[in-house]
C-alpha cells in the first residue's frame, strides 16, 4: 500500500514496498513517483492521475513498471484511487500496489519459447495452443489478482477506518471517514462486479449495499455512507433477496452474503 500525494509525492509506504523497491520509507518520502517510474510508463501514470483528479474516471487499474535501487525494473499492477474531503478538494491518492514480475519473466519465457518453436518446427497449430493456454492462465491470475486486491482491502483498510468512524470524532471527522467509506466501496465495486458467482448478477448500487451489509453494517449506517434514504437501502436488499433467490426464505441476508466470500 502507498499514499501519495495529490501531486504524486510519496507519503507513506508499508514495509512490502520498501523491499521491493530497495528503499526505507524515509527514503521515498518526499520523492515524486515519477522518479522512480520506468521512463517509458511515466506519461501512464501522470496521464491517468490526472484523469482521475479531473473526475474523468473514478479509479484506475493498470500494470507499469518501478525502478529499483539496485536499477531493475520491477513490474507491478498498481490500483489507486483518490480521497477527498467533505467540499471535493483532493486529499491523497491510495495506491495497491502487486508485484508480478515473476508473472512477466514467465510470460516472455513463453513467448520465447513459442517463438524458438515456430522458427525451428513451423508448428503454428501448437504454438497456437499453447498462447491460449497462457491467455487463460493469465485471465485465470486476473481475477485472483482482483481477489486479492479487495481482500487486502478489506483486510488491511477498511477495518481500520471503521475504527476511526467509530471513534470519538467531531462532525467534520466523522464525515471525512464516511467518505473514506463510500470511496473504499465505490473502488472495490467495480472488482466485484467482474467476480464469478451469484454477486455478478447485481447491479452497481446493490452491489455497495452488499458489501455493507456483508461488513454488518444496519440498514441505517448503509444509508448514511452510502448518502440515499433508508428506504432506497431496504428497496435495495429486497431486490439483493430476490437476484439471490432469498424471497420468501426464512434466510439472515448478512450471514448469506458472507457466506460468499
Amino acid at each position: 500500500m502507498i499514499i501519495f500525494s495529490p501531486e504524486g509525492r510519496f507519503q507513506e509506504a508499508n514495509g512490502y514496498i520498501c523491499r521491493m523497491l530497495g528503499f526505507t520509507q524515509e527514503e521515498l518520502r518526499g520523492r515524486h513517483y515519477r522518479e522512480l517510474t520506468h521512463s517509458e510508463d511515466v506519461d501512464l501514470s501522470l496521464n491517468t492521475d490526472r484523469d482521475i483528479l479531473e473526475g474523468k474516471i473514478p479509479f484506475a487499474w493498470f500494470e507499469k513498471r518501478y525502478i529499483a535501487r539496485d536499477g531493475s525494473a520491477v513490474w507491478v499492477i498498481l490500483s489507486s484511487s483518490l480521497v477527498r474531503d467533505g467540499k471535493g478538494n483532493p486529499r491523497y491518492f491510495i495506491s495497491h500496489v502487486q508485484n508480478i514480475t515473476q508473472r512477466k519473466k514467465a510470460e516472455q519465457e513463453v513467448r520465447d519459447q513459442a517463438e524458438k518453436l515456430k522458427q525451428q518446427a513451423g508448428r503454428l497449430h501448437e504454438v497456437n495452443t499453447a498462447l491460449k493456454v497462457l491467455l487463460d492462465h493469465r485471465e485465470k491470475e486476473k481475477q485472483r489478482l482482483q481477489e486479492d486486491i479487495l481482500a487486502g482491502l478489506d483486510k488491511l483498510v477498511r477495518p481500520y477506518l471503521e475504527r476511526l468512524a467509530s471513534g470519538r470524532l467531531d462532525r467534520e471527522q466523522r464525515t471525512l471517514a464516511g467518505i473514506a467509506l463510500g470511496n473504499l466501496a465505490k473502488v472495490a465495486q467495480p472488482f466485484a462486479a467482474r467476480l464469478s458467482g451469484p454477486e455478478s448478477r447485481l447491479s452497481p448500487a446493490e452491489l455497495e449495499v452488499a458489501d455493507l451489509l456483508r461488513h454488518g453494517k444496519t440498514t441505517q449506517e448503509a444509508a448514511e455512507l452510502l448518502s440515499v434514504s433508508p428506504t432506497t437501502v431496504a428497496f435495495h436488499r429486497r431486490n439483493i433477496r430476490a437476484k439471490l433467490g432469498l424471497t420468501g426464505k426464512r434466510v439472515n441476508l448478512k450471514v448469506y452474503l458472507r457466506s460468499l466470500g
